[in-house]
């Protein structure tokens, strides 16, 4: 039997590991004298969160005894990885596969495209439970078989606000917000998470009138749902709207977070008001606490950018904790192309993956301009 002190320490691994932490998760798994197979599984799990499967696979591989939640969780690593091969080799060497590895691997399938194969593991599970119908049914919603979905949520035994939240979804995401609506008004009760989803697919769509309709139809609100308005309001260049929904979300008790000030900050980078960007920017630290994102760096870059502040993004980029993304960096090639900044051009260090082009073909382009000028 493991020691008290064994067990505080697999205690402490198992809440770093949930939240990902795989520094403190390392640090902390080196003391355990006696690791016990719950260890293990939390070390297996704070690789997979953080998206380093094959590590993730090194540790399953390494562990001494494996019980069916190591097992489940290595399978749920590989589905979450999108490495359907993977995570089929997983299942059939399952020695009892439980109602988490059929998930799974109906996940897995999903994710993958591959919803006919998903549709025939679902048929074929001995026994469901809830979580494994609302995989079903969000399976099709999220590979936008809207009526398939609905199909089989007529079949549930009991229809649960995840399923109900997955059709209305799905069919925003076909671009039917009439159907969308009608399973709205379907449904037998209205919680927060419904209303939100509903209020999402309009801002979406950049239906903001019926959005501001639906928010003043909800008997309460959340941060998300404020979120998603001021998020749409943004996306769609309405400034002052998006700000004065901001400060109503304040009048109204609620306390912004990240995802608000990038669409405050969206809104501006639209409209390129830089004083005001700045004032949000500053206050979201100052005010909130609130450290900023990468996201809400590269609103700030491409306001300046707009507003031929060329040297001050690059400043800014220069300065920022982060590196810089696909998105910083074609937002200040862009600006530099359409202020004839042509000549000054040099390629900035960017994270970013070989499907992520774009910067690189607005230096060719550009750099072509000047070729041919």
């Amino acid at each position: 039997m493991p020691s008290h002190g064994v067990v505080a320490s697999t205690a402490l691994l198992v809440a770093y590991s949930q939240n990902g932490d795989l520094l403190q998760c390392s640090h902390i798994f080196k003391t355990i004298q006696q690791s016990c197979v719950v260890a293990w599984t939390a070390m297996l799990s704070a690789n997979a969160v953080n998206g380093l499967l094959e590590e993730a696979k090194r540790v399953f591989e390494r562990m001494p005894a494996r019980d069916a939640v190591a097992w489940d969780a290595m399978l749920q690593a590989a589905s979450e990885n999108t490495n359907i091969l993977e995570a089929r080799s997983l299942f059939e060497k399952i020695p009892q596969t439980t109602l988490v590895s059929w998930t799974s691997l109906i996940f897995a399938n999903a994710q993958a495209g591959m919803i006919r194969e998903a549709g025939e593991l679902f048929q074929n599970m001995p026994q469901r439970n809830e979580v494994s119908w609302n995989a079903m049914v969000s399976s099709y919603s999220m590979l936008g078989d809207a009526d398939r979905a609905v199909e089989l949520l007529k079949t549930m035994p009991h229809i649960s606000t995840i399923a109900w939240t997955s059709i209305i979804t799905a069919n925003a995401a076909s671009g039917d917000l009439g159907k969308a609506k009608a399973v709205f008004d379907s449904m037998p009760e209205h919680n927060l998470v419904v209303w939100n989803t509903l209020i999402a697919a309009y801002c979406r769509a950049g239906n903001l009138r019926e959005s501001t309709k639906i928010l003043g139809r909800m008997p309460a609100w959340s941060t998300l749902t404020w979120n998603a308005v001021v998020a749409a309001c943004g996306h769609h260049g309405y400034t002052a709207v998006a700000v004065g929904l901001y400060h109503s979300m304040e009048l109204e008790g609620m306390k912004p977070d990240a995802t608000t000030y990038a669409g405050i900050l969206t809104a501006h980078s639209h409209s390129g008001q830089l004083e005001s960007a700045r004032s949000h920017f500053v206050g979201m630290v100052a005010d909130h606490g609130i450290l900023p994102s990468l996201q809400h760096y590269c609103c700030m870059v491409d306001i300046l950018g707009r507003l031929g502040r060329l040297e001050d993004a690059q400043d800014l980029i220069d300065s920022m904790p982060y590196l810089p993304d696909h998105a910083v960096c074609v937002s200040l090639l862009a600006a530099r192309r359409s202020h004839g900044e042509i000549g000054s051009i040099n390629a900035p260090k960017c994270n970013v993956s070989e499907d992520k082009s774009a910067p690189y073909m607005l230096l060719s382009t550009a750099m072509l301009q000047l070729t041919f000028s």
